[in-house]
C-alpha cells in the first residue's frame, strides 16, 4: 500500500532571519498549505487519511469526516503514536521492539 505524507504547512517555518530555528506556522500558512492538500487529495483519492496531531486533524477533518487522528510523537508522544502507527500499518504481525528493529 503506497503511502503518502504532507504537512499541513509544508515548508519550514522559522523565526525572523534565522533559518535554523523552528515556529509553529501561522493560520494565514495553513490556510495556503491546505489549498494544496486539497488539490492532492482530488488527485490522488486517498482512501484513508491519517492525521498526525491535532491541527493536521482540523484541517483534514474538512476534506474527510473519516480522518483517522492519531498522536503527534512531539512532546512525550512517541510510544503512543507508534502504537497507533503500528495498529493501522502492521508489519510482519511483529509487535513492539522486533517491529521497530526490521
Amino acid at each position: 500500500m503506497p503511502i503518502m505524507t504532507w504537512n499541513v504547512f509544508p515548508l519550514h517555518p522559522h523565526s525572523g532571519e534565522d533559518p535554523l530555528s523552528n515556529r509553529h506556522h501561522t493560520r494565514e500558512e495553513a490556510e495556503v498549505g491546505f489549498t494544496f492538500l486539497q488539490e492532492l487529495c482530488v488527485l490522488l483519492e486517498p482512501r484513508r487519511i491519517v492525521a498526525i496531531g491535532d491541527d493536521a486533524a482540523k484541517w483534514t477533518r474538512k476534506i474527510s469526516s473519516e480522518t483517522i487522528h492519531v498522536r503527534h510523537p512531539s512532546f512525550g508522544g512517541q510510544a503512543e503514536f507508534l502504537e497507533q502507527m503500528r495498529l493501522l500499518y502492521p508489519i510482519g504481525g511483529l509487535k513492539g521492539r522486533q517491529a521497530q528493529r526490521r
